[in-house]
C-alpha cells in the first residue's frame, strides 16, 4: 500500500476546532410580556455553538416542532405547514416517544431520535438554533451526563462550521 496523505505520508492534516462554553455565558428566554428568565449554566442549560464564532447573540421567535422529526419513509413530519426560517427550535426531547410511538420503530428510526439529526434537520430548514428539553423521565440518562458532556467542551471538524 501506498501512502495517501500529506505530502506522500501516511499522515493526513485534519482541521479541527475546540468549543467550550465559557463560565459566564448567559441564555435568558424573554417573553413578550414580563421579565426574562435567566437560566444557570450548567445547571439549566447546556450550549453548543456551532457558528465558531467568539460570540452569538440570538434574538428570534421560539417554535414548537413536536419531536423534530421529518420522516416520509413513516409518513411522520413535525416540521409540516411551519415555517422555521431564522427562529428557534424546541421539540420534545431526545427519546421522548420511543416506546410510545409505533410509527417510528425499527433499526432505520433510531437515528431521527439522535440530537446530531435533529441539529442537521433544524440547520437544513434555515433555523437560526435549536432548544432541546430533557427530562429525566423522557431521556435514557439523567441531566447530569448532559452536563458532563458540555463541561470538558467539544471538538468539531472545521468545515462543520455552520453559517451564522
Amino acid at each position: 500500500m501506498k501512502p495517501a496523505g500529506d505530502n506522500g505520508s501516511y499522515l493526513q492534516k485534519v482541521p479541527l476546532v475546540g468549543i467550550t462554553t465559557l463560565a459566564e455565558t448567559q441564555f435568558s428566554l424573554a417573553p413578550k410580556q414580563g421579565a426574562a428568565m435567566n437560566l444557570k449554566p450548567l445547571d439549566e442549560y447546556v450550549a453548543y455553538d456551532q457558528t465558531q464564532q467568539t460570540q452569538s447573540d440570538v434574538d428570534a421567535e421560539i417554535v414548537y416542532v413536536g419531536y423534530g422529526i421529518e420522516a416520509p419513509e413513516y409518513n411522520w413530519d413535525d416540521y409540516k405547514g411551519v415555517d422555521v426560517r431564522g427562529k428557534v427550535l424546541t421539540d420534545a426531547g431526545e427519546r421522548a416517544a420511543v416506546g410510545r410511538s409505533q410509527v417510528l420503530q425499527g433499526q432505520g428510526a433510531y437515528v431521527l431520535w439522535s440530537l446530531v439529526y435533529k441539529y442537521l434537520e433544524a440547520t437544513r430548514k434555515g433555523a437560526v438554533g435549536v432548544i432541546l428539553v430533557h427530562k429525566d423521565d423522557m431521556a435514557s440518562y439523567p441531566w447530569e451526563v448532559v452536563a458532563e458532556l458540555e463541561f470538558g467542551g467539544e471538538v468539531v471538524f472545521e468545515s462543520w462550521k455552520v453559517q451564522p
